[in-house]
């Protein structure tokens, strides 16, 4: 399992990690917090790896 962050942009543009998953791809992942950013009114820029 990898560790991913679900990233979303800021009115001044800036990436922040909004929410993290374990999950074996990132499809999988975003599909693990999907629910989760859409009551929270979150709009997903992109989701990354962590090390």
């Amino acid at each position: 399992m990898i560790t991913y962050e679900i990233l979303s942009k800021t009115k001044d543009g800036k990436l922040v990690a909004v929410v993290s998953s374990e999950a074996k791809s990132k499809k999988e992942a975003l599909r693990q917090t999907a629910n989760f950013c859409y009551m929270m009114d979150i709009e997903v820029h992109s989701v990354r790896a962590v090390k």
